[in-house]
């Protein structure tokens, strides 16, 4: 039997081949093939499936179904953090969708909940709800075989945006050409851009009128090696409007050739 973080251990094996099975009420047993050599020592990880599932529908902020968002299934932690799953899904052309295989834990849906809003998600994190709940996001905790039909994640007015640019210079106030640059909020990040070629000025499609920290680097990639150069360690910036422009310095000087 299993201690209560779910560890168990077989000791004094001969080597050999052996099946490895796990049962729990309610759950589909578990089974697999294993090699051990004489005086190994292994480790595995198992999990158990469950049958339940979590189904619903996406609406726009008007009402109306939202096909293509894509959703995903995240733990909530003790300590309120939420922890991805893996587990994702996208609405149908009727707005509707399904995740299954549902940990028994406390979980919540959620779309764009680790990003900053982008061209492909531009919208804040938002979080399925009830009918009957149009507040926060509902905290879901399932039986291994229960079946929720009535979720429902509603999108919130659209933002308004703009460009914010990144002038990358190296240390001496030389343009670093072909730099990167991206904001963060907190634990969101958006997607990393680059500057054009031969260019130094890199654009940041952003939700207008938030502060955000600002990153820079410089890198050559060619595997198996690579080059970077890192700018600050971020620079704060509140952005008010479309066009705004800021300037970073990296750290380095510009490499003399690409390795």
């Amino acid at each position: 039997m299993t201690d209560q973080r779910g560890r168990y251990a077989f000791e004094n094996l001969p080597g050999g081949e052996f099946r490895l099975a796990l049962t729990k009420a309610k759950f589909a047993p578990v089974g697999s093939h294993i090699q051990i050599s004489p005086g190994a020592c292994l480790v595995l990880r198992s999990y158990f499936r469950t049958q339940s599932t979590i189904s619903g529908i996406a609406l726009d902020a008007n009402g109306r179904p939202l096909p293509g968002l894509d959703l995903g299934l995240y733990q909530v932690q003790d300590d309120g953090r939420l922890r991805n799953l893996g587990n994702y899904v996208r609405a149908g052309p009727d707005g509707r969708f399904m995740l299954e295989n549902i940990p028994t834990g406390p979980v919540i849906i959620g779309a764009n909940v680790n990003r900053v809003p982008n061209d492909f998600e531009p919208f804040d994190p938002v979080f399925a709800t009830s009918p009957t709940n149009a507040g926060g996001g509902r905290v879901f905790s399932l039986d291994p075989r229960q079946h929720v039909t009535n979720a429902v994640l509603r999108m919130l007015p659209p933002l308004r945006y703009g460009q914010l640019f990144v002038e990358v210079k190296w240390a001496d106030g030389t343009p670093a050409t072909g730099a990167r640059a991206f904001a963060k909020v907190g634990a969101q990040e958006s997607t990393h851009a680059t500057a054009p070629s031969g260019s130094s000025r890199v654009a940041l499609s952003l939700p207008l009128g938030r502060a955000y920290h600002i990153y820079a680097d410089w890198q050559f990639w060619n595997p198996p090696r690579t080059l970077r150069v890192d700018g600050p360690t971020a620079e704060l910036v509140a952005f008010q409007h479309d066009g705004q422009t800021i300037t970073i310095r990296l750290h380095g000087k510009k490499p003399a050739t690409p390795p």
